[in-house]
């Protein structure tokens, strides 16, 4: 038969589409979960649960960088647009390769109101990886993938801890694969986006309280154990909630634009994606090692195993603690970052950012168990937050660049809901980094960022327990602190 026409370019899209899947494949394998959920993105690196360190370039510069990327791919995030367009990718029919890391160690800990003694995160240092591929179509066209971890969660703490009852090991990660193409109508004016297929991962680990269960036995309905002599902060359970492989989708575009020979415009938006979550809910026994009263409200014998009747009544086949499924939501929000780049001189630019993020979106969670008696809102009532975003890089040599910057943001969760799960605060952050073109079309970047966080007032439990009523200040018993050094490296590869 007859080649037709259109089979090298239909070639060109089959081999372009395989090595898409192979880029998520290679970046999944090598850097994604290892045990689940919990083990995703260490968090808390930007405001709410965001991770903005998408290559070690845009790292250095405090993440400033949606007027003028970096030419390592990384524009996939930073914006779309900036895939053509002069001044990042000058190879209008070349290849861009970026792929690399953040590490993410963090440190912090609660000191209860009460003067008890303080307890401390324990939280690994964990890895956040980025892939990102380019190609030029032509003069002014471009296309693009990208595998990024742009919103995740871990945080840890001792089982022994009083939050535990709140959450002890808790994860949230949403890995974004976004296809992009980007057009330059015009010189100095570009513009680009693609849609976004996210992939979501969320576990929760709690420590139940028997203070607060009621007793189901007597005359009293509303009897708790707690009532009974039970102290507050006996656990007899552990739970398990874990969902994963939540599929959403939305969309990310950008447009760049010159402003005169020495300023670029960059503007970007990324959608809210809403991932629903279908999982498991495991429970546990914990041994309390405690016997029943004489005259107690099961009729039973003075001294009989508490754990014994609980084992029968609260945990056997017929109990309201079994294994079961569960549903949960989460809203990953929305993005608006506006940004300026001023060259002031020859090797030396000054970017800045302000970004919007809308985590108003995340008010609540909603767990929804097979046994609706198990059924629970946690709160959230989050609020959007702004970041500034200020950055240099100086070319210092000709293979050699070196860059700064500084970043603030505000917290998104109010003063009701700072709990365990993120003990966030308003952020300061200095970051320092610089870039190697060791060889033709090959640069190496390294990047290091300290985050200082303000002290913030917060509470061990997510609610009183019983009431479930709205969250209120008057449940805060202690002082959050928190810090992390991030480090990252990116390597990036172009071939023309």
């Amino acid at each position: 038969m007859a080649s037709s026409s259109h089979e090298p370019a239909r070639s060109r899209v089959t081999h372009l589409l395989r090595l898409a899947v192979f880029a998520v494949a290679a970046t999944l394998l090598l850097f994604g979960p290892r045990a689940g959920p919990a083990s995703g993105p260490a968090a808390l690196s930007a405001q709410g649960f965001g991770v903005y360190e998408q290559g070690a370039c845009a790292m250095a510069r405090a993440g400033a960088s949606v007027a003028r990327p970096c030419a390592d791919g990384s524009a996939l995030f930073f914006n779309p647009a900036a895939l053509t367009g002069t001044g990042v990718h000058d190879t209008p029919t070349g290849w861009t390769f970026g792929a690399g890391g953040t590490l993410i160690a963090v440190s912090g800990g609660f000191q209860p109101a009460d003067g008890a003694p303080r307890t401390e995160l324990d939280n690994d240092p964990i890895p956040v990886p980025h892939f990102f591929v380019r190609k030029g179509l032509g003069e002014n066209l471009a296309a693009g993938l990208g595998v990024y971890v742009p919103y995740g969660l871990s945080s840890r703490w001792p089982a022994e801890f009083d939050g535990a009852f709140s959450g002890f090991d808790n994860g949230l990660e949403s890995i974004y694969i976004q296809p992009t193409l980007a057009w330059e109508p015009r010189s100095g004016l570009s513009i680009g986006g693609g849609p976004v297929v996210v992939v979501g991962g969320v576990e929760l680990n709690q420590r139940l309280d028997l203070s607060e269960q009621r007793v189901g036995q007597g005359d009293d309905p509303d009897l708790t154990f707690g009532q009974l002599g039970i102290p507050r902060g006996t656990p007899f359970g552990e739970v398990r909630l874990e969902g994963s492989g939540a599929t959403g989708f939305g969309a990310h575009v950008g447009l760049r634009a010159h402003l005169g020979d020495r300023v670029e415009l960059g503007l970007r938006y990324l959608t809210e994606v809403g991932l629903d979550y279908e999982g498991d809910a495991r429970f546990t026994q914990v041994e309390t090692g405690r016997t029943l009263a004489p005259n107690n409200p099961f009729g039973l014998p003075g001294g009989t195993p508490l754990d014994l009747v609980l084992q029968q009544a609260v945990f056997g086949s017929d109990g309201l603690l079994v294994d079961q499924g569960v549903t949960t939501a989460a809203d990953m929000p929305a993005q608006a970052v506006a940004g300026l780049a001023v060259d002031v001189r020859p090797g030396l630019t000054v970017h800045s950012d302000l970004q919007w993020t809308g985590w108003s979106s995340f008010d609540e969670i909603e767990l929804e168990f097979e046994n609706p008696e198990l059924n629970e809102t946690i709160v959230q009532n989050y609020d959007d937050t702004w970041a500034i975003r200020v950055g240099a890089e100086a070319r210092v040599a000709p293979d050699w660049t070196v860059s700064a910057g500084y970043l603030h943001n505000t917290a998104a969760a109010p003063a009701e809901t700072v709990t365990p799960l993120l003990p966030e605060s308003d952020r300061n952050h200095i970051t320092l980094g610089a870039g190697w073109q060791f060889r033709d079309g090959v640069r190496v970047d390294a990047a290091y960022q300290r985050l200082m966080q303000n002290d913030r007032t917060g509470r061990t439990r997510s609610s009183d327990g019983l009431t479930g009523g709205p969250p209120t200040t008057d449940l805060n018993n202690g002082l959050y602190d928190f810090g992390a050094h991030l480090l990252g490296l990116s390597l990036s590869v172009e071939v023309r």
